[in-house]
């Protein structure tokens, strides 16, 4: 079986996130998106009516790549992990600094978020505070083995008592 941990972050410092949605989910009235459809809506308010247009051309271009299904073939990842490489790059070279990007999640059922942070600001602006150390089974079982909590004296992982493992199952 392969292992896998989860764990539980608490964000210490704002980050700043290249959001990655199209222009449709960019103008829905959801509350979840309220800070990200703020920053677009600035960028319509803009007087460039060119760079307005070139935004719009370029974000449903990368939405399309970022929409692609991911199952489980690693390759499937690499045009969205590609894409992210090239636009922290091209922000660094261009004297702006991001944390890390947010998209939407393709496997998920809800409208969930997935957040690719990179790894100095995790470092930096990010603590772990928990982990579960889980096996996957072939059948899509997740069995959690141990869970750990982070001391804060000495940033330390700790294994927190537990009564039983616990199963769960992926769709």
């Amino acid at each position: 079986a392969d292992s896998v941990v989860f764990s539980l972050w608490n964000v210490e410092k704002p980050l700043r996130l290249y959001a990655v949605f199209s222009e449709e989910d960019f103008l829905k009235n959801d509350s979840a998106m309220e800070e990200i459809n703020e920053a677009y809506n600035e960028l319509l308010n803009s007087d460039n009516e060119e760079i307005k247009q070139k935004t719009q051309l370029l974000l449903n271009y990368i939405v399309g790549r970022f929409s692609i299904p991911v199952d489980q073939n690693e390759n499937d990842y690499k045009p969205s992990a590609l894409i992210s490489q090239l636009i922290i790059d091209t922000l660094d070279l261009s004297g702006i600094e991001i944390d890390g990007l947010i998209f939407k999640s393709t496997k998920s059922k809800n409208q969930d978020f997935n957040v690719a942070v990179r790894p100095t600001s995790c470092d930096k602006k990010l603590r772990c505070i928990k982990a579960i150390d889980c096996s996957l089974q072939p059948d899509k079982k997740v069995i959690c083995k141990a869970r750990y909590r982070i001391n804060k004296a000495n940033n330390m992982f700790e294994l927190e008592p537990t009564l039983d493992n616990f199963v769960l199952q992926l769709d």
